[in-house]
C-alpha cells in the first residue's frame, strides 16, 4: 500500500496527494476521513472508498497513476 500525504483536513474529508512511482506526477483527490481510517486499519480499499474511481483506488494501492498504468498494461503496447 502506498502512503498518501494528507494535504488538507476539512469536516470529515481528507485531501490526499499520491505521487506516481513511474512519472513523479502528484495527484490530489478527496476521500472520507472515516474511510481513510478504516483503510489504515486494513479494510479493503473498495469498501473504504466505494465512490472513488477504480483509477484512484489503483493509485492508492500501487502508486501508479492512470496514464502510466494504461501505458504499462495497454494491449496495444503489449503486442508491439
Amino acid at each position: 500500500m502506498v502512503t498518501p500525504v494528507v494535504v488538507e483536513v476539512d469536516e470529515g474529508t481528507l485531501t490526499l496527494s499520491v505521487t506516481c512511482v513511474s512519472c513523479d506526477k502528484a495527484i490530489e483527490f478527496q476521500v472520507p476521513a472515516d474511510g481513510y481510517e478504516k483503510r489504515l486499519n486494513g479494510e479493503l480499499i473498495q469498501r473504504c472508498f466505494p465512490a472513488l474511481s477504480n483509477d484512484l483506488r489503483e493509485l492508492m494501492v500501487s502508486g501508479i497513476c492512470p496514464k502510466c498504468w494504461n501505458k504499462m498494461f495497454s494491449i496495444r503496447e503489449m503486442i508491439r
